[in-house]
Order: structure tokens, then sequence, then C-alpha cells
């Protein structure tokens, strides 16, 4: 199998006058799913999903489980800048809110396709149906694939693959899954100060393998299939993990009730990414309440 490797970053937002979270909640209610996808959506549309309506659960419930996975140096393929530091800030967003228990932080070279599967497969099948799993990827990006520390462009099973992914997934007992990533798959080679994309050939493109609407995973990535996804470097990340880190720090929460729903962090991350570069779109789908909210702040 070839593939079309391009890179993955995360940001770190300095808090400033936003209140701190101190309660990541996933509310998911069973019988509040519905499809959607979120490539396009516009203020016209934030009635639709931002908010928590009178009457709504606020109460968390479960565990939540979460593998975080960051690699900024690679056995193989060109390193990155940021990404293990994405890691760390996205860990430590949940740091009071989670047990220590249920996280693992993977970077560099501890990110191993074997270390990678292992710990997700460890950590989430501890899940039952009332709790919480994310997996959260930061590093290089193909279309299909999860570029591990030490992949073999040239080695098809060396590659921590989406398919590999979901199949965790899939024995999940977990109500809520959520993958978070911070990737460009770009569809040609190229290489500049913002964004690497490293092309390896054709391969089955973007996300495709976790639109199942039976074992449902919520995808938040940091761009469509034909984009690159930038960084800038006087930030030290990558623009997707920035804003996601501070929309869920309080600057999503547009209408001040201190919860933060899925459509009012996909919506705030989406404006702050196009303002800066009108080329990269984030996506979210999967199967979830229109009012899913995300986080209370205290």
């Amino acid at each position: 199998m070839k593939l079309k490797i391009s890179r993955m970053n995360h940001w770190f937002f300095d808090v400033g006058r936003w209140t701190p979270v101190w309660a990541i909640m996933f509310l998911l209610g069973q019988t509040m799913y519905q499809s959607c996808t979120y490539s396009n959506i516009n203020e016209e549309r934030t009635e639709l999903v931002a908010g928590t309506p009178k009457g709504a659960s606020t109460e968390a419930k479960g565990e939540v489980y979460l593998l975080i996975v960051g690699i900024s140096e690679y056995q193989a393929i060109d390193n990155l800048q940021y990404c293990d530091d994405d890691a760390r800030l996205f860990h430590n967003l949940f740091n009071g809110s989670i047990s220590p228990s249920n996280i693992v932080l993977l970077q560099n070279r501890k990110a191993t396709k074997k270390n990678i599967l292992s710990a997700m497969k460890k950590l989430f099948s501890r899940a039952n149906e009332n709790d919480k799993v994310i997996f959260y990827f930061s590093g290089h990006g193909a279309n299909g694939v999860f570029c591990n520390y030490d992949i073999q462009p040239a080695m098809a099973k060396t590659h921590l693959t989406h398919q590999e992914i979901k199949e965790v997934f899939r024995a999940c007992k977990a109500s809520t899954k959520l993958l978070i990533a911070d990737a460009c798959r770009a569809g040609s080679l190229r290489s500049n100060t913002h964004s690497k994309t490293i092309d390896l050939g054709e391969a089955k493109d973007g996300y495709n393998n976790f639109e199942d609407q039976e074992h449902n995973v919520i995808v938040f990535a940091s761009s469509r299939a034909s984009e690159a996804s930038e960084e800038l470097p006087e930030l030290q990340n990558g623009i997707f993990t920035y804003y996601l880190v501070k929309g869920l720090k309080g600057a999503a929460d547009f209408d001040r009730n201190k919860y933060i729903t899925i459509g009012e962090w996909f919506l705030y991350t989406k404006q702050k990414i196009v303002a800066i570069n009108p080329n990269q779109h984030p996506v979210l789908f999967g199967k979830f309440s229109k009012n899913l909210s995300l986080v209370k702040l205290k």
C-alpha cells in the first residue's frame, strides 16, 4: 500500500481571561442521537447546535478514558516541530478533571504502532456503557493512516491504519467515542515553513473508515481530505489545536451559560482557523445529539 503522508500538529492557549475547565463532560443522550456532519457550519445554523436547552442533563456520568499521542520525532520520515508539545497541552487540559490512571500519554519514540494499539486496547477495554473514550493524535497524517514513530513508508505492515483504530473503537463498550486528529492530508507533494506533506502515492481517502452508524465514532479533524493543516511558528503550535483548546477553556461559550456544546466548539474553532487560513476547514462528523454538552465551566 502506498501512502500520502502529511503533518499534524496542535497548539496551546494562554488562559488569559477565560475560565479554566474543571469538568470535561460528554453527555451523549442515548435517545437523542442523530447523524450530523459539520464541514460548512455557519452563523445561520448555530441555533441548531449551540447552547444547552432548559431541562437538559448537565451532570457527567461514568468515567472518561483518554489516549493522547504526539509525535514530532520520527524514525524514517521527516520530523515535525510542535506535535509533542501539543500533546502535552491537551494532556494538561484534563488535569484535575480525569483520574490520572485513566490517561495515557505517548510521545515521540514511545509512540510506536505496537505501543499505541496496546495502550488503546488496554485503556478502552476498561470502559463500560456509561463511559467515554477519547483518542487524540498529533503528528504526520496520511490518507487512511496515522503515522506512528516507527512507520516505514514502503512497509504497509508498519502503518497505523484508520481501520485498526476503528476496530479498537468497535470493541469498546463506551457510549461516547471521540477521535480528535490534527492532520494535514493534502493531495499533492508540498513542503514549506508552515506545513509539510510527504507524497508516498495513493491510499483510501479521508476518514471514511469511521463512518459507521452501528459503532459510532465522533470525528473532529483539523482539515478536509484535500487540505493542509497549518502551524504558526510564532505560536509554536498548530492553529487547529490552539483554537480547539482555547474553545474548551471558555472561548467557545457563546451564550455564556457555562456549558460548551459540541456545536459551539466546532463553530468557534472553524471561524478562528478560516480567519487565519481560508484554505483550512475543520470537519466534524458522527452520530450525536445536536445539544451535546462537552464542557462545564466553573
